[in-house]
């Protein structure tokens, strides 16, 4: 009796080739199954969706572990400050030779250093009306009886500190009254 030679046959004598192609028509069975109540059910351009699906899931491999790649850069930090800045604690700035004015307020962190201020990411939040933190600059439209207004309020900082200003849009010497802060640093 002649031995077989075909290319479905491997050296042990498994016949990985009729294992795999009884695999593939059961897939494809069970794909056109799933196809058939699929487009009963939706139909149209959704039948292709559900096709490449159904290719790249049977058509994806695995093999064996590649090596272990180089050590990454390590993480960063953070860090957050929270704070209040009550009535009393804002300073009216006016602009020399203009009725414009702002109320300001500086403090002073020491994690706003070189790094984070160089390369960092520096997010300033404040707590509006509704009880959420929103981020700054924050701009808020109001209106009363007699007068509608904007106040904004922004944030900026520089090595060492940061300021909050507060600006009203018809320059109403109001003070901008106690207001809850929050910074976060990565870096």
């Amino acid at each position: 009796m002649a031995s077989r030679t075909l290319f479905f046959y491997n050296s042990d004598g498994c016949d990985c080739f009729k294992k795999r192609l009884y695999l593939l028509l059961l897939t494809g069975y069970l794909c056109t199954f799933a196809l058939n109540i699929f487009n009963s059910i939706l139909g149209g351009m959704k039948r292709l969706l559900f096709v490449l699906f159904i290719a790249v899931a049977f058509v994806s491999c695995e093999g064996p572990m590649g090596p272990q790649g180089p050590d990454g850069e390590p993480g960063g930090t953070w860090e957050e400050m929270k704070f209040i800045v009550h009535a009393n604690e804002w300073t009216k700035i006016v602009e020399k030779g203009t009725p414009t004015f702002y109320y300001s307020y500086e403090g002073t962190w020491n994690a706003l250093d070189e790094l984070a201020v160089e390369r960092g990411i520096v997010i300033p939040y404040m707590l509006d009306f509704t009880g959420a933190y929103t981020t700054l600059p924050y701009v808020f439209h109001d209106k009363d009886s007699n007068t509608e207004w904007t106040e904004t309020t922004s944030f900026s900082f520089f090595k060492g500190g940061f300021e909050v200003q507060v600006t009203n849009s018809d320059f109403a010497d109001v003070s901008p009254g106690e207001k809850s802060f929050r910074i976060i640093i990565f870096k």
